[in-house]
């Protein structure tokens, strides 16, 4: 399991697996993940599917909380869980992985089944980042 090294994280409990969703199962709620989750949202939606993620918040090594959001909904209508991920990811990969910066939006390298490799703009930005 991954754990941060700090009283509260928050992980990934379960997911529905599909053809272009991996398992994100025991993965620590980083920025990166929250990107890569907007983006299969929105490919998601328009395909009309939907993945339930069920996360847990993990204070001192238990849980205290868990909730959960349908990729698949749309980044608009999961905005308020986005929202609360966003403010209470782990920093811990922050200045380590994030290179592909244009201006104030994240660059994500996704793996498109059909088309290759390609890189897509996500809904994160500096703006919604919060900064410890």
């Amino acid at each position: 399991m991954i754990m941060e090294n700090k009283e509260k994280c928050i992980r990934v409990k379960y997911n529905r697996k599909g053809k272009i969703v991996r398992s994100f199962k025991g993965e620590l709620v980083t920025h990166r993940l929250i990107a890569e989750l907007q983006i299969l949202d929105e490919t998601i939606r328009e395909k009309r599917q939907l993945f339930k993620i069920m996360f847990e918040e993990i204070e001192n090594g238990r849980e205290v909380e868990k909730f959960q959001m349908y990729i698949g909904d749309g980044t608009f209508r999961n905005r308020i869980t986005y929202e609360y991920l966003i403010n209470h990811a782990s920093m811990k990969e922050w200045n380590s992985k994030w290179k592909e910066i244009q201006g104030n939006e994240i660059l994500l390298t996704t793996k498109d089944t059909q088309k290759g490799n390609r890189v897509k703009k996500v809904a994160l930005t500096f703006d919604t980042i919060p900064h410890n």
